[in-house]
């Protein structure tokens, strides 16, 4: 994959990322560093380098897409009050998705598995900021 200024600019930004962005959050970062970057692009880039496995591009109904800068396999929580997404590092899903394909014979590529509940900080009552 060739890597122009905005792609990688946009790379950059996901990477030094605390959490997961939006591409409205992405290009409006981009546009601190570059004015002329446009929205199509950001979009483009955003979706080329999920297709190619360097982010991961995360559908969320009811939700923006969200894009997160761990490619690799791993599940999501989702505050249904704040809208604060977080990964749940440690937790595999490749159990179940053995158990699947061996049982019905599918073979699985991909998978956005979300959770959804309250965050600790809304359940509390506690001010809660989006990461």
């Amino acid at each position: 994959m060739n890597y122009s200024k905005q792609r990688s600019l946009i790379l950059s930004i996901l990477s030094s990322s605390e959490g997961h962005l939006t591409a409205d959050e992405v290009y409006n970062k981009a546009r601190e560093v570059n004015e002329r970057i446009s929205l199509g692009t950001v979009y483009r880039n955003l979706n080329a380098l999920s297709e190619v496995g360097e982010i991961r591009r995360i559908n969320i109904p009811g939700a923006n897409t969200i894009f997160d800068k761990n490619a690799h396999k791993h599940l999501h929580f989702r505050c249904i009050k704040c809208g604060k997404i977080q990964d749940l590092s440690g937790e595999s899903i490749d159990k179940i998705v053995d158990n699947f394909e061996q049982k019905t014979g599918n073979k699985v590529y991909s998978n956005d598995i979300v959770l959804n509940g309250l965050c600790k900080n809304c359940k509390t009552g506690e001010n809660c900021v989006k990461a």
